[in-house]
Protein backbone atom coordinates (compact mmCIF):
# COMPACT_ATOMS: atom_id res chain seq x y z
CA UNK A 1 0.00 0.00 0.00
CA UNK A 2 2.88 2.45 0.59
CA UNK A 3 4.20 2.38 -2.91
CA UNK A 4 0.59 3.50 -3.97
CA UNK A 5 0.43 5.90 -1.42
CA UNK A 6 4.05 6.97 -3.19
CA UNK A 7 2.82 7.18 -6.67
CA UNK A 8 -0.31 9.13 -5.82
CA UNK A 9 2.50 11.81 -3.90
CA UNK A 10 4.34 12.08 -7.11
CA UNK A 11 1.18 12.31 -9.71
CA UNK A 12 0.21 15.48 -7.31
CA UNK A 13 3.67 16.94 -7.25
CA UNK A 14 3.61 16.44 -11.07
CA UNK A 15 0.12 18.28 -11.65
CA UNK A 16 1.55 21.20 -9.29
CA UNK A 17 4.26 21.70 -11.34
CA UNK A 18 2.35 21.40 -14.10
CA UNK A 19 0.20 24.05 -13.41
CA UNK A 20 3.12 26.66 -12.72
CA UNK A 21 4.41 25.90 -16.17
CA UNK A 22 1.55 28.32 -16.95
CA UNK A 23 1.34 32.21 -17.10
CA UNK A 24 3.38 33.54 -14.31
CA UNK A 25 3.39 37.07 -12.97
CA UNK A 26 6.46 38.76 -14.51
CA UNK A 27 7.02 40.37 -10.83
CA UNK A 28 7.14 37.36 -9.39
CA UNK A 29 9.81 35.98 -11.85
CA UNK A 30 11.78 38.74 -11.75
CA UNK A 31 12.77 39.09 -8.27
CA UNK A 32 14.62 41.78 -6.29
CA UNK A 33 17.49 38.67 -5.93
CA UNK A 34 17.52 38.15 -9.96
CA UNK A 35 17.67 42.06 -10.83
CA UNK A 36 20.44 42.79 -8.16
CA UNK A 37 22.75 39.41 -9.29
CA UNK A 38 21.50 40.39 -13.21
CA UNK A 39 21.32 43.82 -13.94
CA UNK A 40 22.15 47.07 -12.94
CA UNK A 41 18.74 47.84 -10.63
CA UNK A 42 17.16 46.65 -7.88
CA UNK A 43 14.28 45.61 -8.54
CA UNK A 44 12.65 45.85 -12.49
CA UNK A 45 9.79 48.97 -10.65
CA UNK A 46 13.44 50.65 -10.82
CA UNK A 47 14.66 49.36 -14.19
CA UNK A 48 10.92 50.62 -15.74
CA UNK A 49 11.52 54.14 -13.56
CA UNK A 50 15.08 54.35 -14.79
CA UNK A 51 14.13 53.55 -18.42
CA UNK A 52 11.59 56.06 -18.48
CA UNK A 53 8.81 53.90 -18.32
CA UNK A 54 6.18 54.75 -16.22
CA UNK A 55 4.54 51.01 -15.61
CA UNK A 56 1.54 50.76 -13.55
CA UNK A 57 -0.30 47.66 -14.79
CA UNK A 58 -0.09 45.26 -17.67
CA UNK A 59 -1.72 47.28 -19.83
CA UNK A 60 1.24 50.29 -19.34
CA UNK A 61 3.85 47.50 -19.73
CA UNK A 62 2.25 46.14 -23.32
CA UNK A 63 2.57 49.80 -24.62
CA UNK A 64 6.15 49.82 -24.50
CA UNK A 65 8.03 49.19 -27.77
CA UNK A 66 9.95 46.00 -27.89
CA UNK A 67 12.90 48.00 -29.82
CA UNK A 68 12.88 50.58 -26.30
CA UNK A 69 12.77 47.35 -24.00
CA UNK A 70 15.40 45.63 -25.65
CA UNK A 71 17.48 48.75 -25.41
CA UNK A 72 17.17 48.98 -22.05
CA UNK A 73 18.16 45.31 -21.12
CA UNK A 74 21.23 45.83 -23.53
CA UNK A 75 22.44 48.67 -21.64
CA UNK A 76 22.12 47.45 -18.37
CA UNK A 77 22.35 43.49 -18.50
CA UNK A 78 24.25 40.71 -19.90
CA UNK A 79 21.14 39.80 -22.02
CA UNK A 80 20.58 40.39 -25.28
CA UNK A 81 16.89 40.77 -25.12
CA UNK A 82 13.63 41.15 -22.56
CA UNK A 83 13.09 37.78 -24.04
CA UNK A 84 16.05 36.22 -23.08
CA UNK A 85 16.14 37.86 -19.47
CA UNK A 86 12.83 36.92 -18.69
CA UNK A 87 13.37 33.39 -20.02
CA UNK A 88 16.27 32.71 -17.41
CA UNK A 89 14.28 34.50 -14.72
CA UNK A 90 11.65 31.98 -15.59
CA UNK A 91 13.98 29.42 -15.59
CA UNK A 92 15.18 30.31 -11.82
CA UNK A 93 11.81 30.85 -10.99
CA UNK A 94 10.88 27.30 -11.78
CA UNK A 95 13.77 25.40 -10.70
CA UNK A 96 12.94 27.21 -6.99
CA UNK A 97 9.51 25.84 -7.25
CA UNK A 98 10.32 22.59 -8.08
CA UNK A 99 12.43 22.05 -4.73
CA UNK A 100 9.39 23.54 -2.83
CA UNK A 101 7.42 20.87 -4.43
CA UNK A 102 9.57 18.26 -4.80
Amino acid sequence: MSELHGADELIGKLKKFEKLQGAIPIQEVLTPEFMRSNTKFKSIEEMFEKGGFNVANNDDFEKIPDEQLNALVVANTSFPTWAAMTKVAKENWLQNKMKEIF
